[in-house]
């Protein structure tokens, strides 16, 4: 198995004509053709499809869990999560994320996605709410929208995604 180290960011300050805006680095990755964001802070790295270990009685959205650096870890199908068919592709990966607070106590947690994209700086201050119809993806698991970098972005809340996941 290899993993992908992400470059971890704090989000920086820039300023521009109109004051400073908090600039958040974002990992981006696609579901059946949906643009979603994942924070970078919270990105522990990429991997390749992996085989996963089946647990009894999951729900549907659990895949199983997998062996990353001594620990299990949950694998987390976004597509089944957000009423999408399961599909695996040669570009389907696993995003590890890390859920909680604080660093010490924080838990990996896979996500299957279809694609990974890129990194975008996104002003957190044009992340606006999600719009009440016209999105593929469940809102449940959305902090907002944004345009900014782009086609529309959906930004995932791993917060929420964390309580719920199971």
């Amino acid at each position: 198995m290899h993993t992908l180290e992400v470059a971890r960011s704090q989000p920086a300050a820039m300023s521009s004509g109109t004051g400073a805006h908090l600039i958040g680095l974002h990992l981006t990755v696609v579901l059946a053709g949906n643009i979603a964001t994942l924070p970078l802070l919270k990105i522990g790295g990429v991997v390749g499809l992996v085989q996963v270990q089946p647990t009894l009685q999951p729900p549907d959205r659990l895949r199983g869990k997998m062996p990353l650096n001594g620990r299990s870890v949950p694998v987390l199908d976004l597509r089944v999560l957000f009423g999408l068919r399961p599909d695996f592709t040669e570009h389907t990966r696993l995003v590890v994320v890390w859920l909680g607070l604080p660093a010490a106590r924080r838990d990996p947690l896979a996500l299957v996605v279809d694609r990974v994209e890129d990194v975008v700086a996104l002003n957190e201050e044009l992340i606006g709410p999600p719009p009440m119809a016209g999105l593929e993806l469940d809102r449940t698991y959305l902090r907002g929208v944004t345009r900014e970098a782009g086609p529309l972005h959906q930004v995932l809340d791993l917060d929420r995604l964390a309580t719920k996941r199971i």
